[in-house]
């Protein structure tokens, strides 16, 4: 009694090694082939290719995969083949999972060209493909987590402040940004939406997700940190936005800004003993509390000053602003303008009316 083939699928008689337990009829055994002798073809077999190869399913076209017995005295391509432990095939296993071999991947295909074959087999790898994309995310968070790590709050300086941006030269996390893309905006929105971008909220994201996974990733948190100080933002406000992920605490921005000012004063200490000018400007700082305390007609509760600020000169030369050299220019130039006129007037006429 023959057993059924698979539609799609052809087997031909297998050479069972002699460590192996031999089938009762080996000439009608299901598993394929793994002899070294040419194939009709005129190239080696692999036994992988009754798969993916079209045209050998002609004897059998009604019969049904679950119909296949697992029995592994008659079936060692089921039972042992793809069986990992198993080291007697692994190299049947290796030149099906090598880099350069296209075999499992034309075998999905082929399975998704048929709708039935592709809900089949999402419904089968849905599992699997969750646990996939984490692990993939895990892997690429892990790499940028690495190199977004800060030693803390000092060495956020002035120069680094000036050189951070939200936008990166490479997206390290390219799957984690392509998820986030998808679930911020829809197939019409993505035609179609020509102002609304989602690739900011998208960065900013992912880096919540950086200062939920290490408190000393916090780039993006500090500098926002400070504009919302600078900006006149309620500590509540700071405080709120700290639980959201999107900025440091108020404490912490308190201890930033008197860490950049001991930063500037030292710059100032440099850049005095460097070609530089020396200007004023002025100060109002509201210190009125979160619920106000005066009235309509009453003062509002701020504090004036003024303080010094230090401007670094482009290519200025100290020879230039030798002090004697231009009082002495200064006063060539007022004389050479004032005497003309009073000459003019001395040489002139006395007319008495």
């Amino acid at each position: 009694m023959s057993l059924p083939y698979a539609s799609g699928v052809q087997f031909r008689p297998v050479h069972t090694p002699d460590s192996l337990p031999r089938a009762r009829n080996p000439s009608k055994s299901l598993a394929p082939s793994f002899s070294t002798a040419s194939s009709s073809r005129g190239a080696q077999m692999d036994p992988f290719d009754h798969f993916i190869l079209p045209g050998l399913d002609k004897e059998h076209p009604q019969s049904d995969l679950d119909g296949l017995s697992s029995d592994s005295d008659t079936h060692p391509f089921r039972s042992r083949l793809l069986d990992y432990e198993d080291a007697e095939y692994d190299r049947y296993r290796g030149n099906l999972y090598r880099d350069e071999s296209s075999k499992l991947a034309l075998l999905l295909e082929k399975i998704k060209e048929d709708p039935r074959g592709k809900r089949k087999l999402l419904g089968c790898m849905r599992t699997q493909l969750v646990e996939f994309a984490c692990d993939t995310v895990a892997d690429k968070m892990k790499v940028r987590r690495s190199s977004s790590l800060l030693s803390g709050l000092q060495v956020i300086t002035p120069t680094f402040i000036e050189e951070w941006q939200l936008d990166e030269e490479v997206d390290t996390t390219p799957f984690l940004t392509q998820i986030l893309k998808t679930a911020a905006q829809t197939e019409h929105g993505k035609l179609h939406n020509k102002i609304k971008k989602p690739e900011k909220i998208c960065q900013v994201i992912t880096r919540q997700l950086l200062y939920q996974s290490s408190n000393r990733c916090l780039a993006f948190q500090a500098e926002f940190g400070l504009f919302l100080w600078a900006t006149g933002s309620a500590r509540q406000t700071i405080d709120a936005l700290f639980r959201c992920g999107l900025s440091i605490c108020y404490d912490c921005v308190l201890n930033l800004v008197e860490s950049l000012a001991t930063h500037c004063m030292r710059r100032a200490v440099l850049m005095s003993n460097l070609p530089h000018s020396f200007n004023y400007d002025n100060l109002n700082i509201s210190t009125s509390i979160f619920v106000e305390q005066r009235g309509a007609a009453g003062p509002a509760k701020v504090q004036s000053g003024t303080f010094g600020i230090l401007y670094k000169l482009r290519n200025a030369h100290p020879e230039h602003m030798l002090i004697a050299p231009i009082m002495k220019r200064f006063q060539g130039i007022k004389r050479d303008r004032v005497q003309p006129r009073y000459q003019a007037i001395f040489r002139s006429p006395l007319r008495i009316p």
